[in-house]
């Protein structure tokens, strides 16, 4: 829910935000890309990359590195939500 979604394909499993500031830091910003090669909820699924840029003082937008740590923590959360989502379909058709 942090960001947009720029655009989706569902036959390639792959999504992609849009660029996002994070509260409170203007001259950053993300862009977040996940591929989902299967519908089984396991990390061996889902790869993510981000893209991370500052903006210069001359305002132009240069990337920056991301650290491991960032992606594995969004992967984690897309799928503690794809399970949460799993779960409540599966009690609502029991």
């Amino acid at each position: 829910d942090f960001a947009g979604i720029s655009s989706e394909d569902p036959i390639t499993g792959l999504l992609v935000t849009e660029w996002y500031s994070p509260q409170g830091k203007p001259n950053q910003r993300l862009r977040v890309s996940a591929f989902i090669s299967s519908r089984a909820l396991r990390s061996d699924s889902l790869a993510v990359s981000v893209e991370r840029q500052e903006r210069s003082p001359a305002g132009e937008w240069k990337p920056t590195p991301v650290s491991r740590e960032t992606v594995a923590g969004i992967e984690n959360a897309i799928l503690l939500r794809a399970r949460s989502l799993h779960a409540e379909r599966y009690r609502s058709n029991m």
